[in-house]
């Protein structure tokens, strides 16, 4: 999660992401691959083999992914996932310390070719600590090998392509008016074909694998955020902490098309849905997040609002849920297009849902102490105009920015821990533990009174009385550590949270996330959360690690009715 209020330069939010994520991303892969593997086997998907020839219609796993055949696929020609493997050439251009680079864009370095896997700047690609062999963290540049741009007189002699020859890798063909460059040993495909292999999703198979919860969604719960592809503790943890509500993050486009994946890593097929089905066998349940910071809602891929209403239908029906989440943030915060698409496809899901099961949408969305940004606001608003039931609205009451936590009682005192040193993390005053607590509390306050303007303006919203707009929001803090790190909720401040739940009922506390929850390790000096713990010390003897403060905090005032 991250909160477009933060008052940092574009630079320092991107490398708060690119440390964030692309470990996060390189630890999902290796990690889930021998599940996706199980998964596919359990199913009778068989897993792809290169050598072997295929028939239109099917179906085979490859890495993390399940494709189906439109077409006899040749033996030794297309790789599913992999698209044409002649790629197209162009001239590489020197490597810049002062240019942003982003996934996917390749530069020429001391003759060697170098592509980056992820937002960088200012990285040197022959650095060996920038590089993605680089341990215990890869960096974000892949070494391609030697390059060198082609000259006038080697694209003179470069031939078409011959659908008779063994092309090998590295080899050169022209196509049309341009030239293109074997990614791999290639007989028999040209430039220009399209591959036959398309990404499916098989929802007899997941709806077979996952048990199903008929309890409506409560009304009021805390259900904790769990980064499903990270680790993620089991959510029969509820014996452990008293938590059987859960929100499971995220479900976005893959690499941009109209199709549902765990993260964009993982295909929905060939997921394990055991913590999941033990969680609803102990009475438990927990809500599908769509969205989160990191890659694109599917709202903001899927054109077609019949393929995206069909999408929503299908996550509901087949993983048998009573709740979704959006999570609307970032870039995909200001697609108002995409907003609206959302909005029409709920509504046309809604009049699915509302024969077979209820379903509760709930709409999280960055937020600062004076309320929702006009594109948050924009969000709610298309909601109404397209006349959806939602369940309410979810804060991100976290990463404020300093600029915007001077309001009220909302004022952190803080110094910095060593004065002559610039880049010092900074120390909270005792009395202050609790402010990034008070900006949620006023955060909540300003948006209720935007919520219950917005009723006030339709007929159809005009009967909900003030008191039960309350019950219509919902917050989320970032335990300890917020991703700029000049934050920092305490416990204390999760305490002034829950209490403030309590005393306005509001429909959902969570927090991100359950992975997190639990001091930093023995040895960690640095005040700067991560991905995989609070950032904050523990208080035990001999710094024994403490799990799961803040989700006893925040469950205690707001348990499942």
């Amino acid at each position: 999660m991250q909160n477009i209020y933060k008052k940092t330069t574009l630079t320092k939010i991107a490398i708060i992401t690119s440390v964030l994520f692309a470990p996060i991303h390189s630890w999902a892969n290796q990690q889930t691959l021998s599940v996706s593997t199980q998964q596919a086997k359990s199913q009778g998907i068989s897993q792809f083999k290169s050598n072997q020839e295929y028939q239109q219609g099917d179906i085979v796993q490859n890495g993390n992914w399940v494709y189906k055949s439109d077409d006899t696929v040749t033996a030794n020609t297309f790789i599913p996932g992999a698209g044409n493997p002649w790629e197209k050439y162009q001239d590489l251009v020197q490597w810049q310390n002062t240019k942003t680079y982003y996934g996917g864009n390749k530069v020429l370095m001391n003759g060697h070719a170098y592509q980056s896997a992820w937002w960088s700047k200012n990285q040197d690609p022959t650095d060996p600590k920038n590089q993605n062999t680089a341990t215990p963290t890869p960096g974000p540049w892949t070494d391609l090998g030697p390059w060198h741009n082609l000259t006038n007189q080697e694209r003179a002699a470069i031939k078409p392509y011959n659908p008779g020859y063994t092309y090998h890798k590295s080899d050169y063909v022209k196509g049309n008016k341009d030239i293109y460059t074997a990614t791999q040993e290639i007989h028999g495909i040209g430039p220009l074909q399209k591959s036959p292999w398309e990404d499916v999703i098989i929802w007899n198979n997941i709806s077979s694998n996952v048990h199903n919860q008929s309890t409506q969604w409560p009304s009021h719960t805390f259900s904790p955020y769990v980064d499903m592809l990270q680790n993620p503790p089991s959510l029969s943890s509820q014996n452990e902490i008293g938590v059987n509500h859960f929100t499971m993050a995220f479900v976005i486009a893959k690499q941009n098309q109209c199709l549902p994946s765990w993260g964009g890593q993982q295909s929905l097929n060939l997921y394990n849905y055991d913590n999941l089905n033990r969680l609803r066998d102990n009475n438990g349940d927990a809500m599908l997040s769509i969205g989160g910071a990191n890659g694109l809602p599917l709202a903001n891929v899927c054109e077609d609002v019949t393929q995206l209403t069909k999408n929503y239908t299908n996550l509901v029906q087949n993983l048998y849920l009573n709740a979704l989440d959006f999570d609307i943030e970032g870039a995909a915060l200001n697609d108002k297009k995409a907003a609206d698409r959302r909005s029409q496809a709920l509504y046309n899901a809604q009049q699915e849902w509302k024969v077979d099961r209820p379903v509760s949408i709930w709409i999280t969305l960055p937020v600062a102490p004076q309320g929702l940004t006009a594109q948050g606001e924009y969000q709610i608003q298309s909601l109404i105009n397209h006349h959806v039931k939602f369940s309410g609205i979810n804060l991100m009451t976290m990463d404020y920015g300093t600029n915007t936590m001077n309001i009220g009682d909302c004022k952190p005192t803080r110094t910095k821990r060593d004065p002559n040193d610039p880049n010092s993390s900074w120390v909270y005053a005792d009395n202050q533990f609790k402010a990034q607590g008070d900006c949620g509390v006023v955060a909540l306050k300003n948006t209720e009174q935007f919520l219950y303007s917005e009723f006030q303006k339709h007929n159809e919203y005009k009967f909900i009385p003030e008191d039960q707009v309350w019950s219509m929001l919902g917050t989320t803090p970032m335990i300890g550590v917020n991703d700029a790190g000049q934050e920092i909720l305490y416990p204390k401040g999760a305490q002034t949270i829950a209490d403030d739940a309590k005393q306005h009922h509001l429909g959902i506390v969570s927090m991100w996330s359950l992975n997190r929850d639990i001091s930093r390790a023995d040895g960690e000096t640095s005040d700067q959360g991560d991905s995989i713990n609070t950032g904050l010390p523990s208080d035990q003897p001999n710094n024994l690690p403490q799990k799961y403060i803040f989700a006893k905090i925040l469950n205690g005032s707001m348990k499942a009715d």
